[in-house]
């Protein structure tokens, strides 16, 4: 199955200056267009937090992003803000949250 990700129109500012700072609203779409999850993430210098809802806006979990000097340490939460699971991704360089 093939999916669409569209990022809502934010300024030229935000793009060109914030980069993997700025906040942003991602609609994950079907193949037909019809929306399937949307993602926010508001702005933050520290501690990214990224929260994924339905396309009627009801939150079904968030993904934040925690302190580490050596990995990207993720925490995964449920809608009622239970623990799902952590991840950690070795730090490369490559690839932002």
């Amino acid at each position: 199955e093939v999916y669409v990700a569209a990022e809502a129109g934010r300024s030229f500012f935000f793009r060109h200056f914030l980069k993997a700072l700025r906040p942003f609203t991602i609609h994950i779409l079907d193949a037909r267009g019809g929306p399937i999850l949307r993602l926010d993430r508001p702005f933050r210098l520290y501690f990214h937090t990224l929260e994924v809802r339905s396309p009627d806006g009801r939150r079904l979990g968030r993904v934040e992003k925690r302190f580490s000097l050596v990995r990207r340490v993720y925490a995964v939460y449920d809608a009622p803000a239970r623990s799902a699971f952590n991840s950690s991704v070795r730090c490369s360089g490559h690839g932002r949250f």
